[in-house]
């Protein structure tokens, strides 16, 4: 089966029209030229009409495209909307978007330089860029970064020579909460009938609080209502229960663990359990 001809390289694809042209100097009819070079009749008919114009072009087509899209950026312009793009956000240069997306792009190239350029172009563009379209990661917009790296490279690194130290396990713990509602299992029935799932009409949650170990060791509780002292200092008690060895327990600021209740009670426990709170990296500026 031949190949499509518009689906060859362009090199290809000149190389192709030269022979054809050549052929014609020979005097074959446009039959035999049109199967040499695999091309349909009509397109053989329409390269011996515009022959000057290719070979102008060394036996090259025109350029596809909207010739009033396809306007080309300057180096500076480029090195310009890059750093836009690795170092602002779209509102901040007055574009209507979140996040950095083909769109976006186009509109800031559109009030910045007045050009107007095709989404196909710019997919070109950010690929030379070394850009890609990923997820981003979310970070809370209060956050404050150096807190959070002192935290990382000089806090926790002590916790852990420690923790080494004295033979202990350090443990991460946090709340969440859970919906039994929720079914997400398929099941097998006769097509046209879709299966019931009897669920009860009231929403049903719990929560859950749990500790994780750097080795992937999982602890948890699962209760009904709010957090508070009283439910908290079970799951500590069930914790270093269910622990043989000294448990550093890193949590949030959460204000149930810092109550008086728990205070007083980990004072009793020191050669079991220490509660660790990470410096509050949300800044209050």
């Amino acid at each position: 089966m031949n190949t499509s001809f518009n689906t060859l390289p362009s090199e290809v694809r000149a190389d192709r029209r030269r022979q054809a042209f050549k052929l014609v100097d020979e005097g074959r009819d446009i039959a035999y030229i049109a199967n040499f070079v695999e091309a349909h009749v009509k397109t053989v008919r329409i390269w011996r009409r515009e022959r000057a114009a290719y070979e102008a072009r060394n036996g090259h087509g025109k350029k596809r495209g909207n010739p009033q899209e396809q306007h080309t950026l300057s180096e500076e312009q480029q090195k310009t909307i890059l750093h836009a793009v690795e170092h602002s956000t779209p509102e901040q240069e007055g574009v209507a978007s979140f996040l950095w997306s083909r769109k976006a792009l186009r509109e800031y190239i559109e009030k910045k330089y007045q050009l107007t350029l095709s989404l196909q172009l710019i997919s070109i563009y950010t690929k030379r860029w070394g850009l890609s379209s990923q997820r981003p990661t979310k970070y809370a917009r209060e956050q404050d970064n150096e807190k959070m790296r002192v935290w990382l490279e000089e806090t926790y690194p002590t916790i852990k020579q420690r923790a080494k130290k004295e033979g202990a396990e350090i443990h991460w713990a946090d709340e969440t909460n859970l919906n039994i509602n929720t079914n997400y299992q398929k099941t097998y029935a006769p097509k046209g009938k879709t299966p019931i799932a009897r669920i009860p009409a009231r929403k049903t949650s719990c929560a859950m609080i749990s500790s994780v170990t750097n080795q992937g060791k999982l602890r948890y509780m699962v209760y009904t209502g709010g957090m508070n002292a009283k439910l908290f200092k079970v799951f500590l008690q069930r914790l270093i229960k269910d622990t043989d060895t000294k448990v550093f327990l890193i949590l949030d600021n959460l204000k149930v663990h810092h109550a008086k209740l728990i205070q007083a009670w980990q004072k009793k426990h020191t050669d079991k359990i220490e509660l660790f709170f990470p410096t509050s990296v949300l800044s209050t500026r």
